[in-house]
């Protein structure tokens, strides 16, 4: 055969030959004596994607977190919170990322791109909606804007009350930036995105907004707060995901395309 034919052609008989052969003596059991056939995994494997297990989370333990936030960073801490659980934004790259011109109170008319401005009017020309147009990351020590992840760029339209949380946070200072950092500067994201503990008087990632997730993580076990503020109640789901679990309930939401 592989005189008369191709080496690819040859190859591939033999190789199918083989696994008939292979099958007759390991599977149908055609032959009661034979030397130990290893059978091996045929086709194109994928390995088995294991999904994280969501849960349910209640309004009631958003608003418990939501509460201890508001005593740990005041208003700003109250209004993120609530952010990430009604609109599914990732924390902190997007919720640092989120300028004033894209928030409910000014978004449509800020829009600087003419054709998406246009068709959003006509979409969204009656309601409240806040667009997701960049994340922020740290690159060469530097925090930097970029696209969403998976390019997610989208609108979410609010409810009433979601939007004048928007409008009390922006009216409490004149920055470009919705949240703010303890020093009223911009919240420069933290070198790496895993919980820490919530330590007062650094002006980092662990005491600007997304100091919300170790808080509430903290909570859930029936933590205490700064030290100086006493016991904050304890939110269930809390502990160990506390800004995961928040994003859940919008998770449907976060890969749709906006206008």
């Amino acid at each position: 055969m592989q005189a008369k034919y191709s080496h690819n052609y040859a190859k591939a008989v033999l190789g199918t030959f083989k696994m008939l052969m292979d099958d007759a003596v390991v599977k149908y059991e055609f032959r009661e004596e034979s030397p130990i056939v290893e059978q091996k995994r045929r086709g194109l494997y994928r390995k088995k994607q294991v999904r994280r297990v969501k849960r349910r989370l209640s309004t009631r333990s958003v608003h418990q977190l939501a509460h201890n936030a508001h005593h740990v960073r005041g208003f700003a801490g109250w209004a993120y919170v609530r952010m990430i659980a009604f609109t599914g934004m990732r924390s902190p790259g997007e919720m640092f990322a989120l300028q004033r011109g894209y928030a409910s109170p000014y978004w449509l008319a800020s829009e600087p791109d003419d054709e998406l401005r246009e068709e959003a009017l006509q979409r969204y020309e009656s309601l409240h909606a806040l667009r997701v147009q960049y994340q922020t990351y740290r690159a060469d020590g530097q925090a930097v804007l970029a696209a969403p992840k998976y390019d997610s760029a989208r609108t979410f339209v609010l409810p009433p009350f979601l939007h004048e949380t928007h409008q009390v946070l922006l009216a409490s200072h004149d920055q470009p930036w919705a949240f703010l950092s303890l020093q009223g500067s911009r919240c420069s994201p933290p070198t790496s995105t895993a919980p820490t503990g919530f330590r007062p008087g650094r002006c980092r990632g662990a005491d600007t907004p997304a100091a919300v997730r170790a808080v509430g993580a903290a909570c859930a076990a029936g933590g205490r707060g700064d030290g100086r503020r006493g016991n904050l109640p304890a939110a269930a789901l809390a502990q160990g995901e506390a800004g995961r679990a928040r994003r859940h309930p919008a998770s449907g939401s976060r890969g749709a395309d906006g206008p």
